[in-house]
């Protein structure tokens, strides 16, 4: 039995000598893991769990606005955050106009607004633009006193009343061109345009 074991512990120092068999390199293996990365020895295993998210498709039915209506009401509010930019210290954006008006109105998205509703909501929009554009800071804007001659034209050959303009002109400020007038007298004549009828 000696015999053996020494014919084994001779074959182990032959096979497994220091100098050919030893590193540098401590060899350790430990696991560790918290949240989504484990780590096993230096592999690195990244985890992840991806969720996917099924988002149902509703479609508009016919009670609902159509797509003509969507673009108009899509321009309003663009028009309203243009307006709000020119005459606000704090404008809202898109966002928070499509907010206020999804809480106004109760509805989830504005495709899905009932062709009855449609009708208030385009005046709600509109009446909030004229407020806007109304506003003194508003008349900085280099465009301003063009729309208010182009709705003021616009408006009086709507209703056939063309040749009034140069009355209403004369009699209140003494004068015959609309680019005559300061700020406030072409808003006083936009007003009175507004609320001609037909």
């Amino acid at each position: 039995m000696d015999d053996f074991e020494s014919k084994v512990t001779q074959l182990f120092k032959e096979n497994f000598s220091e100098s050919e068999g030893s590193s540098s390199i401590p060899q350790s293996v430990t696991t560790s893991g918290t949240g989504n990365i484990v780590s096993i020895g230096t592999n690195h295993i990244n985890v992840t769990n991806q969720e996917v998210i099924v988002k149902p498709n509703v479609m508009p039915g016919s009670h609902h606005i159509t797509s003509e209506q969507q673009y108009v009401i899509r321009g309003l509010v663009d028009d309203i955050v243009k307006a709000e930019k020119v005459s606000k210290a704090k404008p809202r954006n898109h966002a928070a106009v499509w907010s206020a008006l999804k809480r106004k109105f109760k509805f989830s998205s504005y495709k899905f607004i009932e062709q009855v509703k449609y009708p208030e909501v385009e005046i709600h929009l509109r009446q909030s633009l004229g407020r806007l554009r109304r506003a003194k800071s508003s008349r900085q804007s280099p465009s301003w006193r063009r729309s208010r001659y182009g709705f003021i034209y616009a408006r009086l050959k709507e209703l056939e009343r063309v040749e009034d303009k140069e009355w209403y002109l004369e009699f209140n400020f003494g004068c015959s061109s609309l680019t005559e007038l300061t700020d406030e007298q072409l808003q006083q004549t936009y007003d009175w345009v507004a609320s001609l009828k037909k």
